[in-house]
């Protein structure tokens, strides 16, 4: 039975990054305590924003030469995006809907992580 099938699915992907989460939390608390914790979900934030902002990719130039191409490269997939017929329209709009939802989500559990993090932090090591 080959395993890359199953690591590529969705379901996959989600077990694996909720345990990765954990992990790195029990991690963060065990280092460095409560601060930690709450750093995990400043950091987690400002990926999910990245995500958000750069439409997907959180190095935004990761596949690029440099910044400007970047922006050319979103200039011309808007481009091709207004001469593309409904159907096309119709499933990129459910496709950023998707991803909106996903993002959501994932913002909600590290503001999570950091409220829980920072306010145990003040409520057990600050005077």
């Amino acid at each position: 039975m080959d395993p890359m099938p199953v690591l590529r699915s969705e379901k996959a992907a989600w077990i694996l990054g909720c345990a990765a989460i954990g992990v790195l939390s029990v991690g963060a608390l065990w280092l460095v305590g409560w601060i930690g914790v709450g750093l995990l979900g400043l950091a987690g934030l400002i990926v999910t924003s990245r995500v958000d902002l750069h439409g997907g990719h959180a190095v935004i130039d990761s596949g690029h030469g440099s910044g400007d191409v970047a922006s050319y490269a979103r200039q011309l997939d808007e481009a091709r995006a207004a001469a593309a017929s409904p159907e096309q329209k119709m499933a990129a709009a459910a496709e950023r809907e998707k991803r909106s939802r996903t993002l959501y989500l994932l913002n909600t559990i590290f503001i999570a992580l950091t409220a829980l993090g920072l306010g145990l932090f003040a409520l057990h090591e600050l005077p």
